[in-house]
């Protein structure tokens, strides 16, 4: 975005001229005769009627002289092409809107705008969806113009606009932000409110499900072209999992919208020719940003962070995002006092390796006077090299830091006054300019993997605490603190620092499977010590699990497991191993959940069997080998979510099964033996084969080469 106090001319003439290509036109047939329209590229007609896939239209000049109706469908036909702008006209109604997506199998059918003003436009409608299609608008040269425009000429609000599941590419907008002019009609998916009418807005707007890729100006803007001195008045705003990849300039903003949710977004290598920041918003009350990934954003003039909090906004929320390798910093505030961001919180973010070329908080100026923002529970890691600040600027009130980690090993420093810092972390370089702190801990926090988070937002488990660390217990209580952290865990009422309240894995760790990649046939190791694994069979990803955001899905049939092509502890030695699992059945045969591989058997088989969990162990690796088993007290059920944990101890020669926490037994063995195979989740092994394959979802797989303590495996067990 431009700096806002710069916004103060309108379009253009050329811009108005151009625009002036969008007006409707005199004369309009009137959709009565069918419901659903078809058009159809290879086998169609304009003199059909277009009512039925058998009859459909050929080219968009029909469907741009209809005006449809409630309850009207326009259906493109799959693997169809069209050049031209879309122009349909009419509105949909409540719960009745008119639908534009496609028929029949194959690729999505392709609406090229060709470079007109859009490839989509709807002017002073409402009650339309818009899903399922490819939309694209190249140019040889840039100018004025979108992938699907939607404009509000009146003093009114249009309602139900829902752009659902489309694949947005190759818009070759313009944006002459040194005029200050905004990009409401140059982005691939574009929402312009006319600057005269200042009660113009939009209320149940839903962009879920898009692909925007090299779409200039940017990606998804909803606004006016001046962008201020407006109603905030706009609605119900949902932006959710879309996928935005080398926008020009911004990738989502909302101006003068009132509790926008903007969630689930990936942005990545964005901002490269013009200006702007990842996400924000402007003139704008309660925004929520939240869950979004923002990697590599760029700037070629101003901005570039991946968040901004921009000016006249009001309880601005940033919260649960990961965000990685931006250069101009994480989050700014814009912009100057009795022009800038009011009260906002930003917490349980995870930042890597933001800043270099700026800072992780910059433009720190953009608080306005009498009004707060907090900054806590957030991770932040410079690794050695990038050498920008934390902080920077000075504010106009204060803004409070506390219970952050800041793992920096680079030079920069901070910008202090107005700020004030309480029971923050600080490790690695400590400049001069460093906080004052009254609970300050300087130790190393114990991340997992410092460094270790890379595209997606489960990657940010690098940064959950080893047990050991100076950061458990160490944070302030603080009020309204939203009761999750980034993982989705419940936040108690005595609350560590950094974006995750708690995970212990500690010293011995061999291997943690957090299973939340959610596509791909391979799963991480997040320690890196041992092999990746992968999934074999039936196994898939369930789209929840019990500790972030995925699990491994079995349906219990031969072959159906997760194969690590490595022993991952030492079984003839101390260990412990553990996993949640969720049951689809408690019935029938054995369902394992965890092993390792030996010639005939496996030394260990964590497994459910005759419906109670079990921890069962060889003493020696033949099939008739004697098993020793510790059965839990109480019985399973379907559909709940179970911690099961079994460890060996070779000092007391005894193995115990742990269930939510809780020890249910302990047994005398002595003879135990070293697996030199594959680590197995879902199976096990007997007479050369895999056998008991669960049935059900299974998360969180740890193994450690030694004896965990009760406290240890309870708080693995709290989630």
């Amino acid at each position: 975005m431009r700096r806002w106090q710069r916004r103060l001319i309108a379009a253009t003439g050329s811009a108005a001229a151009a625009l002036g290509l969008v007006m409707l036109p005199a004369t309009e047939a009137h959709a009565t005769t069918c419901t659903t329209y078809f058009v159809s590229s290879s086998s169609g007609s304009d003199s059909n009627d277009g009512c039925t896939s058998s009859t459909p239209w050929r080219t968009l000049t029909n469907v741009n002289s209809t005006t449809f109706t409630a309850g009207n469908q326009i259906q493109f036909q799959a693997g169809g092409s069209w050049t031209g702008e879309l122009q349909p006209h009419g509105s949909g109604s409540s719960g009745s809107p008119i639908v534009i997506s496609s028929y029949g199998s194959g690729a999505a059918p392709i609406l090229n705008g060709g470079g007109a003003a859009a490839t989509i436009l709807l002017t002073d409608q409402q009650y339309w969806t818009i899903q399922n299609l490819e939309i694209t608008n190249p140019a040889s040269s840039a100018a004025v113009r979108s992938g699907i425009q939607l404009e509000n000429d009146t003093s009114g609000t249009f309602n139900g606009i829902h752009i659902v599941n489309n694949n947005i590419h190759d818009v070759k907008g313009l944006w002459t932000n040194s005029a200050g002019v905004q990009p409401s009609r140059s982005s691939g998916i574009a929402f312009d409110v006319t600057d005269s009418n200042t009660t113009s807005a939009w209320n149940d707007v839903l962009l879920q499900g898009n692909t925007l890729t090299r779409t200039d100006a940017g990606g998804i803007y909803i606004g006016s072209l001046q962008g201020l001195n407006h109603n905030i008045n706009t609605n119900n705003v949902v932006i959710d999992g879309n996928t935005i990849t080398d926008a020009g300039g911004n990738d989502i903003v909302c101006v003068f919208c009132a509790s926008p949710v903007i969630q689930n977004n990936v942005a990545t290598d964005n901002g490269y020719r013009y200006s702007g920041a990842g996400m924000w918003s402007g003139w704008t009350t309660n925004a929520v940003f939240q869950n979004n990934e923002v990697a590599r954003q760029y700037r070629s003039f101003v901005d570039g962070q991946a968040f901004d909090i921009d000016n006249n906004t009001s309880g601005t929320v940033i919260q649960y995002n990961w965000s990685h390798d931006n250069p101009f910093g994480f989050t700014e505030w814009c912009c100057s006092s009795g022009f800038a961001a009011k009260t906002s919180v930003i917490r349980y973010n995870i930042s890597q390796n933001d800043g270099a070329s700026n800072a992780i908080f910059p433009t720190m100026s953009g608080v306005d006077s009498g009004t707060t923002a907090q900054v806590y529970n957030n991770t932040i890691y410079m690794p050695r090299g990038n050498n920008g600040k934390i902080t920077d600027g000075t504010p106009n009130s204060t803004v409070t830091f506390s219970n952050n980690i800041i793992y920096k090993l680079g030079t920069g420093g901070y910008s202090n006054t107005r700020t004030t810092w309480a029971h923050n972390l600080f490790y690695g370089d400590h400049p001069s300019t460093e906080p004052s702190d009254s609970a300050k801990i300087t130790s190393d926090p114990l991340f997992v993997k410092p460094g270790g988070g890379s595209a997606g937002r489960a990657s940010a488990a690098a940064y959950k605490l080893r047990s050991g660390s100076p950061a458990f217990g160490a944070g302030a209580v603080i009020a309204n603190n939203g009761s999750q952290d980034y993982f989705g865990n419940t936040v108690s009422s005595s609350t560590a620092l950094n974006a995750r309240e708690a995970y212990a894995l500690g010293t011995g760790a061999a291997g943690y499977y957090q299973l939340d990649e959610g596509s791909g046939q391979t799963f991480s190791n997040l320690l890196g010590n041992t092999a990746d694994g992968y999934r074999e069979g039936n196994t898939t990803w369930a789209g929840s699990g019990k500790v972030g955001g995925d699990s491994l899905a079995f349906d219990g049939s031969a072959g159906t497991m997760g194969v690590i092509p490595a022993s991952v502890i030492d079984t003839g030695q101390s260990y412990s191993a553990g996993a949640w699992v969720k049951l689809n059945s408690v019935s029938g045969g054995n369902q394992t959940f965890a092993s390792l591989v030996g010639f005939k058997v496996s030394p260990f088989y964590l497994q459910l069997s005759g419906g109670k969990f079990t921890f069962v162990t060889r003493a020696a690796d033949t099939n008739n080998s004697t098993a020793t088993i510790v059965t839990a007290t109480s019985s399973a059920s379907t559909g709940t979510w179970y911690h099961v944990l079994g460890v060996y101890d070779s000092g007391a020669q005894t193995i115990s099964l742990y269930v939510n926490g809780t020890l249910q037994g302990s047994a005398s063995f002595s003879s135990p033996w070293a697996a030199r195979g594959a680590t197995v989740i879902g199976a096990g092994t007997y007479n050369q084969g895999p056998v008991d394959f669960t049935n059900g979802q299974i998360d969180n797989v740890h193994f450690y080469n030694r004896v965990l303590s009760t406290s240890e495996i309870q708080t693995l067990a709290a989630g």
